[in-house]
C-alpha cells in the first residue's frame, strides 16, 4: 500500500510470522534509508540528520533532517499488524512515512490567515452598509451620508462574496494550496526541493524492493536481493 502526495510518502508492506529472512528485509530497508540520507541530505550541504531509535510496539528509527527552513522526517517501522478478517492470521507490518516542511509549502499556507481576514473585514462593512440602509429608510441620514456609507460597503460585501464563492469551490474540488513557484524561492530553497524529490524516489524503490523480497518467500540457496538506493546523488552543494 503507497500513499504518496506533495512532499509526503507513506507505504507499508504486510507479512507473515517474523523470521531471520524478514528481519533482514526491514534491517535492510533502515541501512538502505540511511544510504540516502548520506547521499542526497549530506553534512557536507549544511544538513543537519539525526538518527532516533524507535522501541515499544514500534521498532526501527526515525531521521530528522533540518537545515534553514526546512526540515524532514523519515521513519522506518516495523510492528505486529493484526488479521483484517476472520479468515486472515495475524501477522507484520513494515512501513515507511516521510514528510517534509519547506518555504514552498509553509509560505502558501500562511495565506490562509489573510484571506480570513479578509473576509471578516467585508462581512463587518455589509453589516455596516445594512445598518446604513435602515438608518436612510428611516430617514435618519441624509441622502449624501447615504452614499458614503453604502458604496463603501458595497464593494466590500462583492469581495467577501467572492471570496467565500473560490473557498467553496476549492474545498469541493478537494484541491491543496498551491506551491509558490521557483521563481519566488531561494536557490537553496530550491536545491532542498529537489534533494527531498530524489529521496521520495529512492524510497519508492526501496518499498518496491521491500515488497518483492516479503511476498516471495525465499528458496534454498537464493541469495539476497540489492537494495534499490535511488538516484544518484546531486553534484551541487547546498
Amino acid at each position: 500500500m503507497t500513499h504518496k502526495e506533495r512532499g509526503r510518502l507513506d507505504w507499508s508492506v504486510r507479512y507473515g510470522a517474523r523470521s531471520t529472512y524478514t528481519k533482514r528485509v526491514a534491517t535492510d530497508t533502515l541501512e538502505g534509508v540511511a544510504d540516502l540520507m548520506a547521499r542526497h541530505m549530506p553534512g557536507s550541504a549544511g544538513y543537519e540528520v539525526q538518527r532516533v531509535r524507535l522501541s515499544g510496539p514500534l521498532q526501527g528509527a526515525s531521521f530528522r533532517i533540518r537545515r534553514g527552513p526546512f526540515s524532514a522526517t523519515v521513519s522506518v517501522q516495523t510492528f505486529s499488524s493484526p488479521g483484517r478478517s476472520a479468515r486472515e492470521e495475524d501477522g507484520f507490518e513494515l512501513r515507511v512515512v516521510a514528510s517534509a516542511q519547506s518555504a514552498s509549502t509553509t509560505t502558501a499556507l500562511a495565506t490562509t490567515p489573510e484571506r480570513t481576514g479578509l473576509r471578516l473585514t467585508g462581512g463587518a462593512a455589509a453589516s455596516l452598509g445594512v445598518g446604513a440602509l435602515a438608518l436612510a429608510i428611516s430617514g435618519n441620514l441624509t441622502a449624501w451620508a447615504t452614499a458614503v456609507l453604502l458604496l463603501p460597503a458595497l464593494f466590500a460585501t462583492r469581495l467577501c462574496m467572492t471570496l467565500w464563492i473560490a473557498d467553496t469551490l476549492s474545498r469541493r474540488q478537494g484541491s491543496a494550496p498551491a506551491a509558490l513557484p521557483p521563481a519566488t524561492l531561494s536557490a537553496a530553497q530550491v536545491r532542498d526541493d529537489r534533494r527531498w524529490a530524489s529521496v521520495l524516489a529512492g524510497l519508492q524503490q526501496l518499498h518496491e524492493d521491500a515488497a518483492q523480497r516479503l511476498m516471495l518467500r525465499p528458496f534454498r540457496g537464493m541469495g539476497t536481493a540489492a537494495t534499490a538506493l535511488g538516484p544518484a546523488p546531486l553534484r551541487t552543494a547546498g
